[in-house]
């Protein structure tokens, strides 16, 4: 039953690490380090 336990542990532990991992907090992620521009948008209509 320890072992289970102990394993379970171990799992859980490898899984946070690998969630941790795959949030990209550096400055490639456009979503957290959006800076609006002072200019307006362009709209191009076909």
């Amino acid at each position: 039953m320890y072992k289970e336990k102990l394993a379970m542990t171990d799992i859980e532990k490898q899984l946070e690490d690998a969630r941790q991992n795959l949030i990209d907090l550096t400055m490639r992620n456009r979503l957290l380090n959006f800076r609006p521009t002072k200019q307006k948008p362009t709209y191009s209509y076909a």
